[in-house]
């Protein structure tokens, strides 16, 4: 699976209508600080095979979790089951916060 760094995601985020983010993270991180983005769902990593139903098969996905676990082992998943998987956010959203790139809270 391959890591992709803050500044390559947020690059793909600006040029890229076709990517699509899952956040793996619980509802509660989640809620807290997100990526500022539109095409992006939180399917928590222990939901994630009873909602596979909610992430496009027609887009690149990435894979975001707090520290860069969870979505590694998200990522291998969702490649298993079919989907357009580009990377995983390398150190989650605290390397994102650490780039000092862009959240929403």
């Amino acid at each position: 699976m391959k890591l992709m760094k803050p500044d390559e995601i947020e690059g793909m985020m600006q040029s890229n209508p076709n990517l699509f983010v899952v956040d793996v993270r619980g509802d509660e991180l989640y809620s807290s600080v997100k990526l500022p983005y539109k095409n992006m769902i939180n399917i928590p990593l222990a939901y994630i095979d009873g909602r596979l139903g909610e992430i496009p098969k027609d887009k690149k996905i990435v894979v975001v979790c707090h520290a860069g676990k969870q979505s590694l082992q998200a990522g291998p998943y969702l490649t298993g089951k079919g989907f357009d998987v580009a990377g995983c956010l390398e150190g989650g959203m605290m390397a994102w916060q650490k780039a000092g790139k862009q959240v929403q809270n």
